[in-house]
């Protein structure tokens, strides 16, 4: 009887063994198996499809990604990705934007995503500085994102970017408050930053290289929002611009 007794503890620490073991592989193989299920597409597509509609929901616009590659630890190849306004307002089209993270995308277990680089091929911008509450349309929808204004005590959302690549960029700011429009195309074009935290309005740049740079500043009418001539008009052409060192 006494040996009986003396093999229990010996079954149930060979049991806690076993399933201890079983905890640890299946930590080690969850990466593994979320990376297999992400190559196949209904898994793309059901994963296309929650994200947009959380990021549609939450900024109050609607997102669009037509297709999404996604590494967990090296980052996201989208494409034609746009941002639209529930007016019908395009702020962001892009047609293949690449994003390297510098961490993974477990961090954003802790509300935070950090990009190493961000590469945009051929984005559309359209951004409009109010005159009622004096923002621009789209710092307004990522502080939606990230819970700035919802008056909530969840803590906001972090994210911070390095490097910005750009190619055949085609960009325009309105701005209700001046009554003017700002044009601007770019051939190429590379922004690097020191700090980029739009949460603080943080905007620490560290380099910019742009390649055949244009810009048209416009003022606008008053009575209807159509470009007319004038001698307040602006325009500069370089065919190539760097900055270093600057902060906004």
């Amino acid at each position: 009887m006494d040996t009986k007794n003396d093999q229990k503890p010996i079954i149930q620490k060979k049991s806690k063994y076993k399933w201890l073991r079983y905890l640890i592989l299946t930590i080690f193989l969850l990466p593994l198996i979320i990376i297999l299920l992400l190559q196949f597409s209904f898994v793309q597509n059901w994963l296309i499809a929650k994200t947009t509609s959380y990021l549609s929901e939450k900024m109050e616009a609607k997102v669009g990604i037509s297709k999404l590659d996604l590494s967990i630890f090296d980052g996201i190849k989208l494409s034609d990705f746009s941002l639209v306004e529930l007016s019908g307002d395009t702020v962001v089209a892009t047609k293949s934007p690449n994003v390297s993270l510098s961490r993974n995308l477990f961090s954003l277990i802790d509300n935070t995503l950090e990009i190493k680089e961000i590469t945009l091929d051929h984005p559309r911008i359209n951004l409009v500085l109010s005159s009622k509450d004096q923002k621009i349309n789209l710092i307004r929808l990522i502080e939606k994102l990230s819970g700035k204004n919802d008056g909530s005590k969840k803590s906001n959302f972090y994210l911070n970017i390095k490097n910005v690549n750009i190619r055949s960029l085609d960009f325009k700011l309105e701005n209700q408050i001046s009554n003017t429009l700002a044009k601007a195309t770019l051939e190429e074009g590379t922004i690097k930053f020191n700090v980029l935290d739009i949460n603080k309005n943080i905007f620490d740049l560290k380099a910019i290289h742009l390649l055949r740079p244009t810009v048209d500043i416009i003022k606008l009418g008053d009575a209807i929002n159509v470009a007319k001539p004038s001698t307040k008009n602006a325009s500069y052409n370089q065919q190539c611009l760097s900055v270093q060192d600057m902060t906004i």
